[in-house]
């Protein structure tokens, strides 16, 4: 069965922050996603002078990869229909969230960071960024994902939107915390899937639906 090869660098970014600092986040999702380790190398940047940090993933079980992906935007889809795309259970949850959350807006010029995916296309993966999109400006998270010819752009306006989508894998509970540190009332069903689906990033089995 043919590779799948999951390449990742920083297309453009605020000059104070250097490339390792960003692509570590999707260097931490992506190895808990693949259980290995991937390659870092730099690369001639053809539109100027300065070497490209690029971080690329040998993708050796692609069938399992779209299933870890799959699992995931079904959990997304679950927390959507369930949590976010009706008032009714969408205002409980953002009832204790705080006012500096509710009230952000993008930053004026730049985006902290603008991320290249590079990739053949994959079904599964296209639908899990369409999720994102989705779901993320419901909880004031300013982050976007463009789909390319051979992948994606990934637009975090700020460090913190990074972190809300790609936040410590290895961390059953880290998503729990961000969402209690900020005053969102995360369903008890919802927790329980989301622990399903780590426990299933861990062991490579089915979660439980």
């Amino acid at each position: 069965m043919e590779r799948t090869k999951l390449r990742f660098w920083v297309q453009k970014k605020n000059e104070i922050i250097k490339d390792e600092d960003i692509l570590r986040y999707f260097m931490l999702f992506f190895s808990t996603v693949l259980d290995q380790k991937p390659r870092i190398f730099k690369k001639k940047n053809n539109s100027n002078t300065k070497n490209k940090l690029i971080l690329e993933f040998d993708v050796k079980n692609p069938t399992e990869f779209k299933m870890i992906l799959s699992s995931y935007s079904k959990l997304l889809d679950f927390f959507y229909q369930n949590v976010l795309q009706h008032d009714i259970t969408y205002k409980p949850f953002i009832r204790n969230v705080e006012e500096n959350i509710r009230r952000r807006i993008p930053t004026k010029g730049e985006n902290w960071a603008v991320i290249r995916v590079q990739t053949r296309p994959i079904e599964e993966m296209r639908n899990l960024f369409e999720n994102f999109n989705l779901i993320y400006p419901k909880l004031f998270v300013h982050a976007y994902f463009e789909e390319l010819y051979d992948g994606y752009l990934g637009f975090f306006n700020q460090e913190f939107d990074m972190a809300a989508i790609f936040g410590d894998p290895t961390n059953t509970f880290a998503g729990f915390e961000w969402f209690d540190k900020h005053g969102f009332q995360l369903p008890e069903d919802y927790k329980k899937r989301r622990i399903n689906f780590i426990f299933s990033l861990l062991t490579k089995k089915t979660p439980a639906q």
